[in-house]
């Protein structure tokens, strides 16, 4: 049973519950059950017809899964394993997470230290995977809390909370640009409204870095803003995919500008950056912002998405863990 989008003949789509059939495995397949999964925007764009990855339909929904191995036809993985499964087409081009099962092949899933709880790996998920990513950028990159501001734009997504989170572990100063105030309550975090567009062609340099969500005129305002020889990360485009950018920023700062996809990264940099997230972020710290719902929640909290009325993490109860 798992939450699947389809195609109706009038041209919308249905969000539905729905039992399938279990096909027989192949070499190499391996059958989990699910304990947990997490809601993310790319599920709101698949319900709603409106996500590019998602070719075809039905589709089961949900870019991260968390449970046990019940069948497995590849050597590598035993039954009774706990894996994690973090994107690689999950939920839009692959059955998604949020079903009671789920085929995979290997290479796909990671599997999990015993020190690291289903409930936390999947608050943690793709969207923290990426920030952890974008924070591992931003080091490498030789910025350090001495270099001035991060500025996160559409900080209210899980990706954006996640980093914001990490940064001050670090000890960045973070600046967050969101339509939701009350997400932080210390002194190394600014709150600021969205970042408007400007006809200007730079504008006063404010940030080190830049961790963008949103794309479109907030990632060309960032550019504008941003330091001499500064990183601009762009990891979404929840505003808009299109940018009438200028090389200014670029020929005249030497700023550069990196995309982060996860999907680009390979399953032993993403146990690394697993490892790096669950050790800098306590439990106590990183559950303030996640909502635990139950799996009859689903549409409910696909529509809060879709309306732009939630932020943070959404982690959904697909079975009680033993």
């Amino acid at each position: 049973m798992g939450w699947e989008v389809v195609k109706l003949s009038s041209g919308n789509y249905h969000l539905a519950c729905r039992d399938s059939r279990l096909t027989e495995l192949n070499v190499g397949e391996i059958l989990v059950k699910v304990e947990y999964s997490s809601l993310n925007y790319k599920d709101a764009l698949t319900v709603s017809g409106k996500n590019g990855e998602t070719k075809s339909y039905p589709q089961v929904i949900g870019v991260d899964a968390v449970g046990t191995i019940e069948e497995s036809y590849d050597s590598d993985f035993a039954i009774g394993t706990r894996l994690g499964l973090f994107s690689r087409g999950l939920g839009t081009t692959k059955g998604g997470g949020l079903s009671h099962h789920l085929v995979t092949r290997a290479g796909d899933p990671l599997t999990l230290p015993a020190s690291l709880s289903s409930l936390k790996s999947m608050a943690i998920g793709t969207a923290g995977l990426t920030a952890a990513a974008c924070v591992v950028r931003i080091q490498s990159h030789g910025i350090r809390p001495s270099s001035g501001p991060i500025l996160i734009t559409g900080a209210g997504g899980g990706v954006g909370r996640i980093a914001s989170l990490m940064l001050r572990e670090l000890g960045f100063e973070t600046v967050l640009a969101t339509r939701g105030g009350g997400l932080v309550d210390d002194a190394l975090t600014q709150i600021i409204p969205p970042l408007k567009s400007t006809h200007f062609q730079l504008l006063p340099e404010k940030w080190a870095a830049v961790l963008d969500t949103l794309g479109g005129e907030s990632l060309v305002t960032a550019l504008k803003s941003t330091q001499a020889g500064g990183l601009v990360l762009s990891v979404g485009m929840v505003g808009s995919p299109n940018s009438n950018l200028s090389v200014y920023p670029f020929v005249l700062r030497g700023i550069t500008l990196a995309g982060i996809n996860l999907d680009r990264i390979d399953n032993k940099e993403i146990n690394q950056l697993l490892e790096f997230a669950d050790a800098l972020l306590p439990d106590e710290l990183l559950m303030r912002f996640v909502n635990i719902i139950e799996f009859h929640d689903v549409p409910h909290y696909v529509d809060l998405i879709a309306k732009g009325m939630h932020s943070g993490r959404t982690v959904v109860r697909v079975a009680s863990p033993k």
